[in-house]
């Protein structure tokens, strides 16, 4: 039995955990791409925190942005973790190119470090499940 169980979680380390993480991989490097995002400064115009920050809870808060992108002049309200920002602040934020009512979580360059991160996860699910299978 432990013999059975052992293989099922060398199975998950080797093939469904890299599965998964490629499938993720792709997702972010198709929307992550250099065409599609581009970093451009907002102007804050409100903060309404929606949830108070706590201990182990950063919080929540609705900020409304107003930033123009080819010509164009768009105000769009996102949800984000509680911060120390302030109405009248410029903040960078990032854009999908195609969509530019959409402001992305990540920057390019945080997309990059998740990637990186995602590499390396990868690696050592793939070296656990082998150890899985020899031991």
């Amino acid at each position: 039995m432990a013999k059975f169980i052992r293989k099922a979680v060398g199975i998950i380390f080797l093939l469904v955990i890299p599965i998964f993480m490629s499938m993720l991989f792709v997702q972010i490097t198709n929307s992550y791409s250099k065409d599609n995002v581009r970093e451009i400064s907002a102007e804050v115009m409100d903060i309404e925190i929606t949830e108070a920050p706590r201990r182990s809870n950063p919080g929540k808060m609705k900020v409304k942005y107003k930033y123009t992108f080819d010509d164009k002049r768009y105000i769009i309200i996102k949800d984000e973790f509680t911060t120390t920002i302030k109405v009248g602040d410029t903040k960078s934020i990032t854009v999908n190119t195609k969509n530019p009512q959409i402001i992305m979580d990540f920057s390019y360059r945080e997309s990059k470090m998740i990637l990186a991160a995602l590499l390396i996860a990868t690696f050592f699910s793939c070296i656990s499940g082998l150890m899985c299978f020899k031991s």
